[in-house]
């Protein structure tokens, strides 16, 4: 269970590096300022870590399996289409974990604004495993985070479902918390229409 936890973790963790990546939707661009005069562009390498003080959790609720605790995470990407803020994901690691954790795929993501330089960051493809008991359990799949632009811009994941992807007797989800802070490219904002 803690390793379907560490891997819903890892989708999470994925998911908020990609957003900060610049990855997003075909009418989101990763800008300097909520107002997009001056963007990023393609190429432009996007960073996050583990908010300091917090711990990625991945809860398999309802299962016998434990929590998994990670206190440390990054996650990393590229803008790949500067006009559409999406792109893969080039890195996602964990440390600092109560049960081994590991990145199979880092998935893709993508930025959809919403309002005042916020928006969601969406990833898909990622895929962690979690060794807990002698059981590899692979979580991931889709997952949304809660991204807020700014100076040092945020991707929150509050207890999102992830999917159990392989492992028996593993649970079919669970959910994952974790708050990412983008460190580079700073400031970063989600914005539509630039």
């Amino acid at each position: 269970m803690k390793y379907l936890k560490m891997i819903g973790l890892a989708a999470v963790a994925a998911a908020a590096l990609m957003a900060f990546a610049g990855i997003a939707s075909a009418e989101t661009t990763l800008c300097k300022d909520k107002k997009g005069t001056e963007c990023y562009g393609a190429g432009t390498e996007v960073k996050s870590s583990l908010e300091s003080g917090t711990k990625a959790v991945l809860d398999p609720s309802g299962f016998f399996a434990e929590t998994v605790e990670c206190s440390e995470s990054t996650v990393a990407g590229k803008v790949e289409t500067a006009t559409t803020a999406s792109g893969k994901g080039t890195s996602l690691t964990f440390g600092g974990c109560n049960f081994p954790v590991a990145t199979d795929n880092p998935g893709s993501i993508s930025l959809h604004a919403t309002s005042s330089g916020n928006g969601t960051l969406k990833t898909s493809g990622v895929e962690v495993t979690v060794e807990q008991s002698g059981l590899n359990c692979k979580f991931g799949g889709n997952v949304s985070l809660e991204f807020k632009g700014g100076e040092m811009a945020t991707a929150n994941a509050s207890k999102v479902t992830v999917e159990g992807l392989s492992g028996f007797p593993c649970p079919s989800s669970s959910t994952w918390t974790a708050k990412y802070t983008v460190t580079s490219p700073e400031p970063a904002f989600a914005v539509s229409g630039v």
